[in-house]
């Protein structure tokens, strides 16, 4: 068959396609609610080419992963029909904006970067006790619901130990070279991948405390945040971002060390909601906005 993408209006399993809300590396991302409840939305992800067989694989390998896993700092799975056509898989509909955003935008009160961290940490925890890894741990995959907590998204790249010593079409994609580990530049993988979820929440618990984007790798030194940082949260960061994998800190050992130094009541509230005024009314060229349906990493959706 073609590779049509559907249009909105398409139902997808019990899924209605109610807007698109932008496009992939491989897949368009639309926004679209439950027919049998409406008040269930979902992100549906639908492949572009779905005669590529590497992409269809890697989205069959997203939906397997993410079937694994049940944490509230993990995007949930709601259906998948990765052979079908169009392939598509459904996701929750995470509100709010992207990690990526708050970091740059001051103040980062310190208990609040503890706050998103932990929930980071704990997610990639939950992922590795799954015996899984992510392998693209970085500011833009984390979303921020509206009540400040973080959620783990963007499982494409994501494999497991029996995965990663078969060769899989489509499983073995780069990952994003700002956020990558020293080793993945000399052989294009980390000895555990794991650990390479663990230099990116280095990396992205560094640009929380420094507000500023990691420059371009690879990097042949530890990341360090400076001296006004807390000396254990220093030495955490840097423990992350250990050039050598054989003596760089778990994700385990990290979310240890955060949930010392993090606030026993976790609120989260000083890193939710959007991170400027968004309005809810008003005109984009032809077009008048009458409401908000929600925000997600690649923008605003409006009806």
């Amino acid at each position: 068959m073609g590779d049509a993408s559907p249009g909105i209006g398409a139902t997808l399993g019990t899924f209605r396609l109610d807007t698109a809300v932008g496009v992939g590396g491989h897949c368009q991302l639309f926004l679209a609610h439950d027919v049998d409840d409406p008040g269930r939305r979902a992100a549906i992800k639908v492949l572009i080419r779905p005669g590529d067989p590497a992409l269809r694989a890697r989205l069959r390998r997203e939906a397997e992963i993410l079937a694994r896993l049940d944490h509230d700092h993990v995007v949930g799975l709601l259906d998948a029909q990765p052979d079908a056509t169009p392939a598509w898989i459904a996701l929750q509909w995470i509100p709010g904006h992207p990690l990526s955003q708050w970091v740059r935008r001051p103040p980062r009160p310190t208990e609040s970067i503890l706050e998103a961290a932990l929930g980071v940490a704990e997610a990639l925890a939950a992922v590795h006790r799954a015996g899984l890894a992510h392998r693209d741990v970085k500011p833009a995959n984390i979303m921020v619901r509206p009540d400040g907590r973080p959620v783990l998204i963007d499982f494409g790249l994501a494999l497991d130990p029996i995965a990663a010593s078969l060769t899989l079409p489509g499983v073995q994609a780069p990952t994003t070279l700002r956020y990558a580990p020293p080793e993945w530049f000399t052989t294009g993988e980390s000895p555990d991948a794991t650990l390479q979820d663990a230099y990116g929440l280095g990396l992205v618990l560094w640009e929380l405390l420094v507000g500023a984007p990691v420059p371009d790798g690879p990097h042949d030194q530890s990341f360090d945040p400076g001296p006004q940082v807390d000396p254990a949260l220093r030495m955490l960061v840097r423990g992350l971002t250990e050039p050598d994998p054989e003596r760089r800190q778990s994700v385990v050992a990290a979310a240890r060390v955060l949930a010392k130094l993090a606030p026993e009541d976790r609120t989260y509230a000083t890193i939710g909601g959007p991170p400027t005024p968004t309005p809810v009314s008003g005109r984009v060229g032809p077009y008048q906005l009458e409401g908000l349906l929600g925000r997600g990493s690649m923008g605003v959706v409006y009806r």
